[in-house]
């Protein structure tokens, strides 16, 4: 008697915008791949996207977009969809510079991503290169420590189309210091 094959569901980005927590996952050959998220993470990209969300509403620049908002912009695998813990979309790119209902297909002009401390280091370059690959200009990745990665396709040869600044991210409590304090 032959055991009949395991066949795991394929699901699509349609599935994953009427999921409850379908943002808390990233969609990656039909199979759903859970984001690990922390507080601490949590807190530095709410802390990133609030900033540049300020200076782009004051310049009225574009759009600051959140970690539920899915990209579907993989020329590889069209299905794909991943959340960054943040983007930013210049004034202009999107019809009438207003968000689709669904994820977004287009290639923003930012994106950040926070290392959580449950992320394995491979996961995290394969989504590097991943959105380096799908034509992302400019990609910030946040590590625990606060040391940042700005990361550009090295062929990029004109100026950013938009203002830059230096993000200042306040710093937690030493952690040895924060431990003994509690003890």
């Amino acid at each position: 008697m032959s055991t009949p094959p395991v066949v795991s569901h394929q699901y699509t980005p349609e599935d994953l915008l009427t999921m409850p927590d379908g943002h808390r996952f990233d969609l990656v050959d039909g199979h759903l791949v859970e984001r690990h998220m922390g507080a601490e993470s949590s807190w530095i990209a709410q802390q990133v996207n609030r900033r540049l969300g300020n200076d782009v509403a004051a310049s009225q620049g574009g759009l600051v977009l959140g970690p539920d908002c899915g990209y579907q912009i993989f020329p590889d695998d069209p299905n794909q969809v991943r959340f960054p813990d943040g983007s930013f979309i210049r004034r202009g790119r999107l019809p009438h510079d207003v968000p689709p209902r669904g994820h977004v297909r287009i290639v923003p002009d930012l994106l950040i991503e926070v290392v959580s401390p449950n992320d394995l280091a491979w996961e995290v370059e394969v989504k590097v290169t991943e959105y380096l690959r799908a034509g992302v200009p400019l990609l910030w990745v946040f590590y625990p420590d606060f040391s940042v990665r700005c990361l550009e396709p090295v062929s990029m040869r004109f100026p950013h189309p938009y203002p830059m600044k230096v993000l200042v991210i306040p710093e937690l409590p030493d952690r040895q210091s924060a431990n003994s304090a509690s003890d």
